[in-house]
C-alpha cells in the first residue's frame, strides 16, 4: 500500500471516531414535547431566534428487553442557537422513517412548563 493511501486511511478512520465520540458527548436536547408521524418527528425546543431542524440529529439505537426489541431516540442540538433574542418554544419538523420502529424509547429529558 501507497504510504499516502495508508496515512489518508488512518486519517480517514481517526476522524470517523473523533466525529462519532464528539457527537455522543453533546448532551441530550431538552424536549417541550414530542410528536410522531409515520415519514417525521416532530419536536418542541427552546429557541433564542437561530433554531432550525437541521441544527439537531436524530440517533436511533436498537435495545432488547425481554425478547422485545425496542428503538432508542436521542435527540442531540449539534448546532448552538447562539442568537440572543427573547427564549420562545419553537416547533420543528424532521424527516425520519418511523414504519419500521414499533416501539420507541425517548430518553430526552422532558420540560413541563405552566405557560
Amino acid at each position: 500500500m501507497h504510504l499516502l493511501t495508508k496515512y489518508r486511511a488512518l486519517l480517514t478512520g481517526s476522524l470517523f471516531i473523533l466525529t462519532g465520540s464528539v457527537m455522543a458527548s453533546k448532551p441530550l436536547e431538552p424536549l417541550y414535547a414530542i410528536g410522531f408521524q409515520p415519514q417525521s418527528v416532530t419536536i418542541e425546543v427552546r429557541s433564542t431566534g437561530c433554531t432550525a431542524a437541521q441544527h439537531f440529529s436524530l440517533d436511533w439505537v436498537v435495545a432488547e428487553n425481554a425478547g422485545r426489541q425496542s428503538h432508542q431516540l436521542r435527540i442531540r442540538r449539534r448546532i448552538p442557537d447562539r442568537c440572543r433574542a427573547k427564549p420562545r418554544r419553537v416547533t420543528l419538523h424532521m424527516s425520519a422513517d418511523l414504519s419500521d420502529k414499533g416501539n420507541i424509547h425517548v430518553e430526552n429529558p422532558f420540560i413541563v412548563s405552566t405557560h
